[in-house]
């Protein structure tokens, strides 16, 4: 009646063990699917039907009393991406519009579960653990166990996401069909080079490059197909996620004993995650300078494509060179880099997966608790201070940039 659902969701868990104990004498993993599912598709059946019964349950309501309530009108219209108001300054990205985005994720959290659980017990129940290894079709019946998941979250992205543009259930269901197409790349990459369907054991001699391509190609595929359908920037970020393991293709088809191919480094390992960061984070800065205003939902794929590129970035930068003599100097040379380079383009996302790198180079520097809590204190400051006047900072560097241009003109 008032419009108010976070009552509603503390009460879940009293729910989810009530449906519990009605299964008892069941098998667990029955029990799991059972309150898993119901508990899920309850909610998100709340979460899509809350105008039409919150005017059913106004009708009881004296209308006296209800005048001070909140209306139940029609499903409201999403918002816009990006508001118009918001400048390009305040690095806009929808992440929750509201508490019914929460509500919805805690139904698709037991859905996805149970859709799973489903999956596993339906594969093992059909046979493919047999004496000796595994059976000759589990590939087979592996992919078609995974349509069970991936059915399930498309489903309700279809509606969640698509329909109601719901931007928390978008990521959550995105990150969901990841791992989806993920496991169902790994598999058919797997037939493509096994078609007589050996068991797993195979990849210890190895795996065939075609194989790493098809896997790649085929779970970034369905991430775009995902993106397309529901228009969500968050899973172009996972399909090129997905093409990672390519920068290591040789050291995969290497884990042969008898492959003449060089043995892997550590800083080689690095460097090819550095120049994947990279890649990202260029086509990252490609997009902003495509949309400066930051309005098209090439804005939020660049916010993420960011976000990829500073987690493979970043901490690479601080393991090759904030380490030795030399640690706090080459710490501070990359953070200060890294923001020069946020300054530039206005993305934050390297600052803040820079700053923990920074603050264990603080504290392996200043030995002692009190010291170097005092210097990431006093750069943590420094940071705040930062974020309050980044617009000041931002007009300061280009207007930097604009008088050397005109000295060498």
């Amino acid at each position: 009646m008032i419009d108010r659902r976070p009552l509603l969701a503390s009460s879940l868990g009293f729910v989810a063990f009530a449906r519990a104990s009605l299964g008892e004498g069941l098998a667990i993993e029955t029990r799991l699917i059972a309150v898993s599912l119901t508990l899920g598709f309850g909610i998100l059946a709340l979460a899509a039907l809350w105008s039409p019964l919150r005017r059913a349950a106004l009708v009881l309501v004296p209308a006296l009393l209800k005048e001070k309530l909140p209306s139940a009108g029609a499903v409201v219209p999403p918002p816009k991406p990006v508001a118009e108001e918001t400048p390009a300054e305040e690095e806009p990205v929808r992440l929750v519009s509201g508490f019914n985005d929460i509500f919805v994720v805690m139904g698709t959290l037991p859905v996805c579960f149970g859709a799973w659980i489903l999956a596993g017990v339906w594969l093992y129940s059909s046979g493919i653990i047999v004496e000796g290894g595994s059976a000759a079709d589990w590939l087979p019946k592996s992919l078609a166990a995974l349509l069970i998941p991936g059915v399930v979250v498309w489903a309700v992205a279809e509606f969640f996401v698509r329909i109601r543009r719901m931007a928390f259930p978008a990521i959550v269901l995105a990150g969901q069909f990841a791992t989806v197409a993920f496991t169902a790349g790994v598999l058919l990459g797997y037939l493509a080079i096994n078609p007589e369907g050996r068991d797993m054991s195979g990849f210890r001699d190895g795996i065939d490059p075609s194989g790493t391509i098809i896997a790649c190609c085929v779970a970034a595929l369905l991430n775009v197909l995902f993106a397309w359908r529901h228009r969500v920037p968050y899973a172009l970020a996972m399909a090129a996620g997905s093409l990672l393991p390519l920068s290591f293709i040789d050291y995969l088809a290497g884990a042969d004993p008898a492959s003449a191919l060089p043995e892997p480094t550590e800083t080689g390992i690095r460097i090819r995650l550095l120049l994947a960061g990279a890649c990202a984070a260029a086509v990252g800065v490609w997009l902003d300078l495509s949309d400066r205003e930051r309005r098209t939902q090439g804005s939020d794929t660049a916010f993420w494509l960011h976000m990829l590129g500073s987690l493979l970035l970043v901490p690479n930068l601080f393991h090759l060179a904030a380490n030795g003599e030399f640690a706090l100097a080459g710490a501070l040379v990359i953070f200060l880099g890294i923001a020069m380079f946020a300054l530039t383009v206005n993305r934050r996302a390297g600052l803040i997966v820079g700053l923990p790198f920074l603050a264990w180079t603080l504290g392996d520097v200043f030995e002692g608790f009190g010291a170097s809590g005092l210097a990431l204190l006093g750069f943590s400051a420094l940071v705040l201070w930062a974020a309050v006047k980044w617009q000041e900072l931002r007009a300061s560097v280009f207007a930097r940039v604009n008088q050397d241009s005109a000295r060498e003109m």
